[in-house]
């Protein structure tokens, strides 16, 4: 049992962000949308760059090692020197200028608020009524975000991603589907039941065969 004393020492950090997005002036309908948007950015960020840097920091240990035996230890620490100078400041500043990924997961997420806010305070303003629904609010500022990115960021390698995110909403989409009495009326119960193996065979094929008999076209 928390006492009234320990509650009052925690509840300050839970309600830090959201305390700072209220002294910012964002409207309060807001809120919620700007949180999830750094979150979904600060997640996928982290996918996307703490991978390279563990592996810039892991390469250069080998190094080190391996020369430890040969030199001095100041010698010895150049990989690690080099890692922390030059590697790890370009690494980080790529992942802000080069990777729009982390731009285009939280746009896909949280756009359809922002155009919500748009549609009901500054065109009720003007006295136009638009009535969207939210299915088409989604799709539309998901598609402006992934225009956006590649515009902003032609370089980004997104393919990777999508396809894992195609392949996790087929999932889900098998789950729901599994719920639904409707379809459990018209659909075989088999293909209910091996449905997601199905979606994760048809996944990995192109890979396993790859892997197998053409190992040359898979990435170094």
């Amino acid at each position: 049992m928390v006492s009234s004393t320990e509650a009052t020492t925690v509840n300050p950090k839970i309600k830090k962000i959201p305390s700072l997005l209220e002294r910012s002036g964002i409207p309060p309908s807001l809120q919620p949308a700007v949180l999830t948007a750094i979150r979904a950015y600060g997640l996928t960020w982290s996918i996307t760059t703490v991978p390279g840097v563990i592996g810039v920091f892991l390469k250069a240990l080998i190094q080190m090692s391996r020369q430890l035996a040969k030199s001095s230890p100041l010698t010895a620490s150049a990989p690690l020197r080099k890692a922390l100078n030059r590697d790890l400041p370009r690494i980080i500043g790529n992942s802000f200028s080069r990777n729009g990924f982390p731009y285009l997961v939280a746009g896909a997420l949280t756009g359809h608020h922002f155009l919500a806010f748009l549609l009901q305070h500054h065109l009720v303003k003007r006295k136009h009524t638009i009535n969207i629904r939210r299915k088409t609010a989604v799709f539309l500022t998901a598609a402006a975000s992934m225009w956006a990115v590649r515009r902003a960021f032609p370089n980004t390698k997104t393919l990777d991603f999508t396809f894992f995110t195609l392949v996790r909403g087929l999932d889900v989409l098998a789950h729901r589907a599994y719920d639904s009495p409707m379809i459990k009326k018209n659909v075989p119960s088999w293909m209910l039941e091996y449905g997601s193996v199905g979606v994760f065979t048809i996944a990995c094929t192109e890979i396993m065969f790859t892997w197998f008999y053409q190992p040359e076209l898979l990435p170094r």
